[in-house]
């Protein structure tokens, strides 16, 4: 048999060998043959290397000038002559340089100094701009602040010393998160080891979530390579952009910095956000963090109403959609809150709502196509919402309905807890209203609406399970009515007291994560955060697996594997997309005690299930090997798995002709 020569194994049966990695990253030409490729087998081997992410560059670019061009076109027509908006030479400069960084990258010296010229025209017409309205204004004067309107609003572009401090602070915290997850150690989390295995094929989706925090995942890898160093990253950068949003819609709706800066301290009042979260969650993480920007940029569409607000719209929308499937329930409780509030409904435009909505299902229809082709991956986890387990419509109504409240209640309580207390210590006698009440208006009936919207969907599918982390998207906007409430109500004293009880929640959640490092040493009682792989897979390569295709049972085993083999391909049993080969060794894995705590003996259902479909192999035909791990402080067992190796099938030989010496291999 052939040597592999793949740098990591490929899912085509008849797949030509393919070059190595470094080769496939520096040819433009195997490039665009990849992301063309009319073989939909071949375009999901295709793993996000460097030069995907410079592609995509260059084609964020051109979007760019494609924009600016749209924006000028749009409003000649408006005003039934040719005119060229300021917009239009942001969206050159940016363009602009986006192309240059991607023609310095490519060394194309006509590319470099074409782009070059460019941006030195757009920076100058900018200042020339910029100029004459200095100039006008100091002939005409500052014009004074409307009605309503207060100095924040007026410079909603600018984060002055009370953003700057509380929003550098939690930038800090974060760094210092990323730091603790580089000590804990190199073994992944359930939801890390996911996005360690799927982010070895880039597809167009992947199980029952959507791929945005995937793709995401795979872009931070090919920038800094796989492992926790590129998990943590991207996960406390997504942290830390809840808190900026939260901020900024705060901002906007009570026009006050302090205020924001309230909001986001009380933000970390809330568990999920603050401590699970942080602790193992993804597509609620991200799914948060674009429908917060869904909120920040409609209210500055109905406040500014311009088109890249509108533009911004859909892209957040989008992201939402390509997040999390209940991104649906929280865009339609947005949008009716938006069009309950009458300020907010007079001054929204429909063509401007429609070109946002229009875009956000551009962005979202590819993936929404292909699970609509792949219905038994998408609903794969549906099992998780324990729909139809209730005897009746009314039993099961009534489990969700409860399980809907105590979620809630469990999301809101420490928040609502630590407003009550400040509110009866700290107490002013005299609140006054926020600057901008429709705005209030807006977020409070979103989280109303969306909790409204739930319930029904509840009721239609006798749903009994709902998990507090779901609710992200809308809860975690309680924080801006709960500082706005705050800040009006409670004195210096109070805001110092609240400063402190937040600085303290903070320190021990970071003492709590240096735990899972620091304390096992001390105690020998380690986390499953700490389990050893090395030695298992050390057993797993003695047993005769040395390279081809690794099968677990769920994506903490198959993810930290996957980081032993990085030249195999590694899948847990339930994941159906990736395409597999059967010329290579296979090897099985799973843990005996689950099978013992089901009743069940020998290898794992799903993984059984998954060689005889996939594989062709009766897997409780053959004795297992055993690979047992123990921590190297105590002695003591830390995971005990069993495993099969199964070699490639025997290639078949041709007899060699008469006269002719030897055999020959067909």
């Amino acid at each position: 048999m052939k040597a592999l020569q793949t740098d990591r194994v490929t899912g085509d049966d008849d797949a030509s060998v393919l070059p190595s990695a470094h080769q496939r990253g520096g040819s433009s030409s195997r490039l665009w043959d990849t992301l063309t490729a009319s073989n939909p087998a071949r375009l999901g081997d295709a793993r996000m290397t460097a030069e995907h992410i410079w592609v995509a560059i260059g084609l964020a670019g051109q979007g760019a000038f494609a924009m600016r061009l749209l924006l000028q076109w749009i409003q000649s027509e408006r005003r039934k002559r040719s005119v060229v908006p300021i917009a239009f030479w942001y969206w050159s400069l940016g363009g602009g340089l986006t192309l240059l960084a991607y023609a310095i990258h490519r060394r194309d010296p006509v590319f470099i100094l074409g782009q070059l010229f460019g941006v030195v025209i757009y920076l100058r017409n900018l200042y020339l701009i910029r100029a004459a309205s200095r100039t006008s204004a100091g002939t005409q004067g500052t014009p004074p602040l409307t009605p309503g309107e207060t100095e924040t609003t007026a410079l909603a572009g600018r984060i002055g010393p009370p953003g700057r401090i509380v929003l550098g602070a939690f930038a800090l915290y974060f760094a210092a998160q990323v730091v603790l997850r580089l000590l804990t150690g190199t073994t992944v989390s359930f939801d890390e080891g996911e996005q360690i295995v799927l982010t070895q094929r880039l597809l167009l989706g992947y199980t029952s979530q959507p791929p945005l925090y995937t793709w995401l995942q795979s872009a931070v890898f090919a920038l800094v390579g796989r492992g926790v160093l590129g998990l943590a990253l991207l996960k406390n950068a997504l942290l830390f952009s809840i808190y900026l949003f939260v901020w900024l819609i705060a901002r906007r709706v009570s026009g006050s910095e302090r205020t924001a800066s309230t909001a986001v301290l009380a933000t970390f009042l809330l568990p999920q956000i603050s401590w699970e979260a942080q602790r193992d969650l993804t597509h609620s993480v991200l799914l948060t963090v674009a429908s917060l920007a869904t909120v920040w940029t409609l209210l500055r569409l109905a406040q500014d109403r311009r088109i890249r607000d509108a533009v911004l719209f859909g892209v957040c929308a989008g992201a939402g959609f390509l997040s999390k499937y209940n991104s649906v329930f929280f865009l339609a409780a947005l949008l009716a809150a938006a069009l309950s509030v009458r300020e907010i409904r007079r001054e929204l435009r429909a063509r401007d709502l429609l070109l946002g909505l229009g875009l956000a299902a551009l962005l979202a229809a590819p993936h929404f196509l292909w699970a609509a082709q792949h219905l038994s991956e998408t609903t794969l986890q549906a099992g998780k919402l324990g729909i139809g387990r209730g005897s009746s419509l009314l039993a099961g109504s009534w489990k969700g309905f409860r399980a809907l409240v105590e979620a809630g209640v469990g999301f809101l309580a420490p928040l609502a807890f630590a407003c009550a207390v400040f509110f009866a210590v700290w107490r002013r006698a005299a609140p006054m209203p926020p600057a901008w009440p429709a705005g209030t208006a807006l977020v409070r009936r979103t989280m109303v609406l969306f909790l409204l919207l739930t319930a029904i969907a509840i009721a239609i599918s006798r749903a009994t399970t709902v998990k507090e982390h779901w609710l992200m998207p809308a809860l975690s906007l309680a924080s801006i009515p709960a500082a706005i409430a705050l800040e009006n109500r409670w004195s210096r004293t109070g805001r110092r007291a609240f400063v402190a009880v937040v600085a303290l929640g903070a320190v021990t959640v970071l003492l709590t994560m240096a735990s899972r490092f620091a304390v096992p040493a001390w105690t020998g009682r380690y986390p499953r955060i700490q389990t050893p792989y090395e030695p298992i897979a050390r057993q797993i390569r003695e047993g005769g697996f040395t390279r081809g295709i690794l099968v677990a049972p769920d994506q903490w085993i198959a993810g930290n594997l996957e980081q032993q083999f990085p030249d195999s391909l590694s899948i847990f049993a339930d994941l159906a997309v990736f395409p597999t080969r059967s010329d290579v060794p296979w090897v099985f894995v799973w843990n005996p005690a689950w099978g013992k705590e089901i009743g069940e003996g020998g290898p794992a259902p799903n993984v059984r299930i998954f060689a005889a479909e996939r594989r062709g192999f009766d897997l409780p035909a053959v004795p297992p090997r055993r690979a047992v791990a123990r921590y190297s402080s105590t002695g003591g067992v830390a995971l005990d798995l069993e495993f099969v190796v199964v070699p490639p099938p025997a290639r078949r030989t041709l007899p060699a002709s008469p006269g002719v010496a030897g055999t020959g291999e067909r």
